[in-house]
């Protein structure tokens, strides 16, 4: 059963970021909280995982932010548990805006994981982060083909880099070719 959970002054820290407006907190049938954030500005999921990570993460071992449209109010301007509940509930199902942190399965992804980490001068990565949502446009794409031509010795041009869909993918496409490579 989802539920919705008070995050008490966690809540009015996330919120005295710029980058975010409203926030609500539920906890999913399988234990996840979910942090529900309405942003202000084009700032990237990854970024707003970060925020509510750096402010929250000791009050539970297993946080993921779901970027949402609006937050709902009750007419006391205070948010609403029910409708703040429904509407994690579908976006979660949906799996639209959400943003967990995934670790490396692999040495081979925590290999990846770092460089990238380097490149992108991100605090923390998730293997299903995708790198547009990281903030890696063309010219950062760019400067990754080349440190991982640098590192890994594999050459992976920057179109290669924008048909992947996240960290995961790409460390596949890094390794395609090695059965046990060395990191």
């Amino acid at each position: 059963m989802w539920e919705y959970v008070a995050l008490g002054d966690g809540a009015d820290r996330i919120r005295a970021h710029p980058e975010i407006a409203e926030c609500a907190a539920v906890r999913s049938p399988g234990d996840r909280l979910y942090v529900l954030v309405e942003q202000q500005g084009l700032t990237y999921g990854a970024v707003l995982r970060d925020i509510v990570l750096d402010e929250i993460a000791a009050i539970h071992p297993d946080i993921a932010v779901a970027v949402v449209p609006a937050i709902p109010l009750t007419a006391a301007g205070e948010v609403d548990p029910a409708a703040a509940t429904a509407l994690a509930e579908q976006f979660v199902t949906a799996d639209r805006w959400v943003f967990a942190l995934e670790p490396p399965a692999s040495e081979q992804e925590k290999a990846v994981a770092e460089l990238v980490l380097d490149v992108l001068k991100v605090k923390r990565i998730s293997m299903t982060d995708s790198l547009p949502l990281l903030g890696a446009d063309s010219l950062v794409l760019v400067e990754l083909s080349a440190a991982i031509t640098e590192q890994f010795g594999v050459t992976v041009n920057g179109m290669d880099l924008f048909n992947v869909d996240n960290i995961r993918e790409l460390t596949a496409l890094v390794f395609a070719d090695d059965e046990d490579p060395p990191v």
